[in-house]
């Protein structure tokens, strides 16, 4: 089997990949994040499990506390949390795997 080899568990529904010695499911792969920013100031959204370094893609998705969804800046990509401005009071959450 090469690394790109993925099946998914009928059973439980996991997708399962092979890193050339060991199996590994899409869930441990996956990093997540959340925060509470303030207007205007640099938020921290740091990663549940660091990355060994920046190559890595991640989705943000933010809500004011009317639920309607915000705009963020990126300031910063480092490997253990990105960091992120918004012009408004919201709540944060973001979701990342590696490349």
């Amino acid at each position: 089997m090469d690394g790109t080899s993925k099946y998914v568990n009928l059973k439980t529904g996991a997708i399962l990949e092979w890193t050339g010695t060991t199996w590994v499911t899409q869930n441990e792969k996956t990093r997540q994040a959340h925060a509470t920013a303030v207007a205007g100031t640099n938020c921290n959204l740091v990663w549940s499990t660091p990355f060994t370094d920046t190559n890595y893609s991640f989705t943000v998705n933010g809500y004011d506390s009317h639920g309607n969804p915000v705009e963020f800046t990126l300031v910063s990509m480092l490997a253990d949390k990105i960091i992120v401005r918004t012009l408004i009071a919201c709540k944060l959450m973001a979701i990342a795997l590696p490349n």
